[in-house]
């Protein structure tokens, strides 16, 4: 697509040229019809882009809004005054088309008008509903502004395409002067409208025919589903059949270096020139050739339609005699007017619609920005913390050669040194990773801000706390260090917003305690307990400083006494008239040991998390008081009578078992 200009600027002037010896015939034909059906098709594909375009501008301010500092209402004010912009342009533009396009004999006129000032009163009270904002918590004016502007504009353009008899109904029918202002106002406008649509629609074309892998060309031996028919580009450049190339793809499948490697080999290739050409989309372009020129031609189709006001041409005069002097006639049509009107309907619809859907279908719809549910994504979620730990644990080492020349390839030469380790170990979160790998770098930053810091608990998870069941346990609760928290539970299969945080968090947990997922059924059967502390930055929202998740259980191990453990690690030291009791190794580095006897235990506590900016501050014993005094309702479990168990814990916390539970805890198998 980037080469053979000079032949191509050849074939656009003979197709120039041969344009002008067309008959008048194909041109009135195309224009009647198959630029009318492409300018309507163009304005419904830009109702698509409106809605969505309505959508990002509200969350792209809430985020902005939510993340800036306390004092900065920057972003709450933009959002405040262009919702407030949109509605004084809809209720101004409605006023003015009753005021001059609405007499008494415009029936259909005032059908209009009104039947739109209906659809945006309707879409108003819809997008601040209690149900559709306990579904979709981001819905709100500024979107439902937007809508209505963009579709009374329709209107107003419908309107003034009427071919009314009457004047009262038409104003701008015979005035010039008028019209040329409206044509100029309306032609600013819609060359903005054109600008985006186009850009948007024709380089994002995969929101609208299907995703790709990241919005690439396919390469030849993709397998994904649905893939091959989306017209994507199937051919590669010749470097990724060479030995080099397929060495490195080898060695990343293997797990031996990251994928990084592959684009340091991407990167070195940039510059590489065949002959006198540079093939400056060898590594793929982010949009589909065919639906890029497929949108510009509609586009076309539209700006024609425009500037032409939407008549028609005939052979035949369309009102009034017979003029010799003309060869065709131009005039309004009432096609256009309706295909307009029907585009402001559709879009309504389409809002409406985007409004309903997550209410009417819950798991169905998902917003792009909310993970799914934990019972939906366990599987999954265990399949990436698996392919992440070991992305994580990488043993790598690239070393590049000096450039000699421009021209001179960069090349990464790799050394597996057995005596020696590359990893880094983060003295923070502990966890090991090859510096100056972008994947692994990613990786260890989410993973250490989370470790130090804990994670948020906004508004969004708020509005779902009736939905996912999310009842607050306690309020006020004061640590050590003066601040206070409150604890809340829920179900831990719970979904929406509430289910995606819970999943990001054990993502976390299991990572730093090398565990591996919980499955749904152990989701099924736990409870979720989270401490919160107001956020420092952000009146707003929460910072989760613990997390318990505990689980029903019906029997676990008791913990075996020190000299009961002393006489299975140390033998020697034991009458040889007493055998060394049967014990069950838990942890041999700390000397933890259990018997293998079952006993009926209620509660078992499968997961305990504190953040380290938030430790020694008796965070894990709240949150491990209130799972043993709330997870049965009504009945308060002690853990000095063995009524509390834990899957097999850690130093630290081994540590915080035994000072909570007062040696009467017990362990059970996850």
């Amino acid at each position: 697509m980037g080469t053979w200009w000079g032949p191509k600027v050849l074939l656009w002037l003979i197709l120039v040229t041969v344009s002008f010896f067309i008959p008048n015939g194909f041109f009135m034909f195309w224009g009647n019809y198959v630029s009318l059906i492409g300018a309507t098709i163009f304005i419904l594909l830009g109702l698509v882009l409106l809605v969505d375009f309505a959508h990002s501008w509200s969350e792209t301010c809430l985020e902005n809004w939510e993340n800036s500092p306390t004092s900065s209402n920057f972003w709450q004010w933009v959002l405040i005054i262009s919702t407030a912009l949109m509605y004084i342009f809809t209720f101004t533009l409605t006023g003015l088309l009753y005021a001059y396009f609405a007499g008494a004999d415009c029936t259909l006129n005032r059908f209009f008008i009104s039947f739109n000032l209906a659809l945006c009163i309707l879409i108003t009270i819809l997008c601040v509903h209690p149900v559709v904002q306990e579904y979709n918590p981001r819905s709100g004016l500024a979107q439902a502004g937007m809508v209505a502007a963009y579709c009374t504009y329709l209107i107003v353009s419908a309107v003034s395409n009427h071919t009314h008899e009457s004047q009262s109904c038409n104003p701008l029918r015979n005035g010039k002067g008028t019209r040329k202002a409206v044509v100029v106002l309306g032609g600013i406008f819609t060359f903005l409208a054109i600008a985006y649509s186009t850009t948007r629609a024709a380089t994002q074309s995969r929101a609208l025919v299907g995703k790709g892998k990241k919005g690439r060309v396919q390469l030849p031996e993709d397998d994904e589903p649905g893939h091959s028919e989306l017209g994507y580009v199937t051919t590669q450049p010749g470097r990724t059949e060479t030995p080099r190339y397929q060495a490195l793809l080898a060695a990343v499948n293997a797990g031996a270096i990251p994928a990084s490697a592959l684009q340091e080999e991407e990167s070195d290739d940039e510059d590489d020139v065949v002959g006198e050409t540079r093939d400056d989309e060898r590594s793929g372009t982010r949009y589909n050739y065919t639906w890029f020129h497929i949108i510009f031609a509609i586009a076309a189709m539209y700006v024609a339609m425009l500037l032409t006001d939407w008549n028609v041409v005939s052979k035949r005069p369309i009102s009034g005699p017979v003029d010799p002097d003309s060869d065709v006639y131009i005039g309004r049509s009432e096609v256009a007017m309706w295909m307009r009107v029907v585009s402001s309907w559709v879009c309504m619809v389409l809002y409406i619609w985007s409004l309903l859907a997550p209410a009417i279908f819950p798991d169905r719809t998902e917003s792009p920005k909310r993970k799914r549910p934990l019972r939906e994504q366990s599987n999954h979620s265990a399949d990436e913390l698996q392919h992440s730990s070991k992305r994580a644990k990488i043993s790598s080492k690239f070393k590049e050669n000096s450039k000699d020349g421009s021209k001179q390839k960069s090349l990464t030469q790799l050394h597996f040194c057995i005596d020696q380790t590359i990893l880094r170990a983060c003295p923070r979160c502990n966890l090991s990773y090859t510096k100056g790998a972008p994947d692994d770098e990613s990786l260890h930053r989410t993973h250490c801000l989370r470790i130090q810091k804990g994670m948020e608990w906004g508004r969004e998870e708020e509005k779902e706390m009736v939905k996912s069941g999310t009842v607050q346990v306690a309020s006020g609760i004061r640590l050590k260090n003066g601040e206070k928290g409150r604890i809340i539970h829920f179900k831990a299969d719970a979904g929406g917003r509430v289910g995606s945080k819970l999943t990001s968090l054990l993502e976390t947990i299991n990572l730093t305690l090398s565990s591996p997922s919980l499955t749904p059924a152990i989701l099924r059967d736990s409870k979720a307990y989270l401490f919160l502390l107001p956020s420092s930055t952000n009146s707003l929202r929460e910072q989760i400083a613990g997390c318990v998740i505990a689980q029903r259980i019906s029997t676990a191990m008791a913990i075996a006494s020190q000299i009961e453990c002393e006489a299975v690690t140390q033998p020697a030291t034991l009458n040889s008239e007493s055998p060394p009791p049967t014990l069950i190794a838990v942890d041999t580095s700390t000397g933890l040991f259990c018997h293998p006897a079952p006993l009926a235990t209620p509660l078992g506590i499968s997961r305990i998390f504190v953040p380290s900016a938030h430790r020694r501050q008796g965070i894990a014993r709240h949150l491990l008081s209130a799972a043993a005094e709330t997870f049965i309702h009504g009945c308060p479990l002690d853990p000095k009578k063995g009524q509390v168990a834990f899957t097999q814990p850690t130093g630290d916390g081994n540590a915080v078992m035994m000072e909570w539970g007062g040696g009467g805890v017990r362990i059970y198998e996850e």
